[in-house]
């Protein structure tokens, strides 16, 4: 299992590349900044990707309805 966790997109996709020249079958997680990005790190060969706006959106969301529920 490899897990990519690092501040920008652009070097996620380079390391995601690197890794998957020294080994095409090991499992990759990626973490992206943004969602636009994750189609483009599966098609590179991330086995999943999780998005900081896509995870960000829940807890945002869920204040905001409960803010209008009181």
């Amino acid at each position: 299992l490899v897990v990519i966790a690092i501040p920008t997109d652009d070097l996620a996709l380079q390391v995601l590349r690197n890794v998957r020249k020294v080994n095409r079958t090991v499992k990759v997680l990626v973490r992206c900044r943004f969602e636009a990005c994750i189609s483009q790190l599966i098609s590179a060969g991330a086995s999943q990707v999780v998005s900081e706006e896509q995870e960000a959106s829940g807890p945002l969301l869920r204040w905001c309805e409960q803010h209008f529920e009181t």
